[in-house]
């Protein structure tokens, strides 16, 4: 796998590394092209502590835009813009304003926001709701891939032979959005998780059900960067995918893994 669109700046407040430090990585490990997705800003009562500022957004445009001239790989404009209900106007006019080539559509469910929300329901309900939540943030059409797509794990263990039902209507809404599944690598750096976003049991069901995948490594520093690539185009492979997706302006376009 050539490319990587999930990458974050120190401007999201727990990220190292200018765009031209992950570009140079990213030659190093043999890619051709990177997407920078760093956090959105969201309106001023939301959670603002893992993201940059409004205010902060041209900054991030213009650091982009300035390494993809001198970058030693195609370095493409991107965002992790959150999903809560009641943002959806905010988002799509924030990203109306700029040029982004790629959208990451993302739930944390350790925001605060949500802990509010779903903090009183059992374990087992909590997951179902997340998954709900990832279909409804599909079902907007605002974003382009529906990231690290089981990251509810952090809060309780996910048996997704358990909750296939609702992993379903997740990836059902993705499909008829016309929109892409993640595969992030991040967790295997995490010790507490191990394992991709997400596990093989929802890859393998995205591909019986045609939802086209994007690859991230969700890097926070330049050395994170294609973090596990060639497990992770194993994995695909393996649960019945044959391509990966990259986009211009927003765009897709598939890249055969063979």
């Amino acid at each position: 796998m050539t490319i990587d669109y999930h990458m974050h700046t120190p401007l999201c407040r727990h990220a190292v590394g200018l765009p031209l430090d992950y570009a140079r990585a990213a030659a190093a490990a043999g890619l051709e092209e990177i997407c920078m997705t760093c956090h959105s800003p969201m309106p001023d009562w939301f959670d603002q502590w893992p993201r940059m500022t409004r205010a902060e957004l041209p900054r991030y445009v213009a650091m982009v835009r300035e390494a993809a001239e001198e970058a030693p790989v195609r370095l493409k404009l991107g965002l992790e813009a959150d999903y809560f209900p009641g943002t959806e106007s905010y988002v799509e006019e924030m990203l109306g304003e700029w040029p982004f080539e790629f959208v990451l559509g993302s739930v944390h469910m350790l925001n605060p926001q949500y802990r509010e929300r779903f903090g009183h329901l059992p374990a087992h309900e909590v997951i179902d709701a997340y998954f709900d939540e990832l279909a409804a943030a599909a079902a907007t059409r605002l974003y382009d891939s529906i990231s690290h797509p089981d990251l509810v794990k952090h809060l309780t263990p996910v048996d997704p032979l358990a909750h296939e039902a609702a992993v379903r209507r997740m990836l059902q809404a993705i499909r008829e959005s016309d929109i892409c599944l993640e595969l992030n690598t991040s967790g295997v750096r995490k010790p507490e998780i191990n394992s991709f976003y997400p596990t093989a049991p929802i890859l393998t069901w995205a591909a019986e059900m045609n939802v086209p995948i994007t690859v991230g490594s969700d890097a926070h520093a330049p050395e994170q960067v294609a973090l596990a690539w060639p497990q992770a185009r194993q994995t695909l492979l393996e649960t019945g995918h044959r391509a990966v997706h990259r986009f211009t302006g927003r765009r897709r376009e598939a890249v055969a893994l063979d």
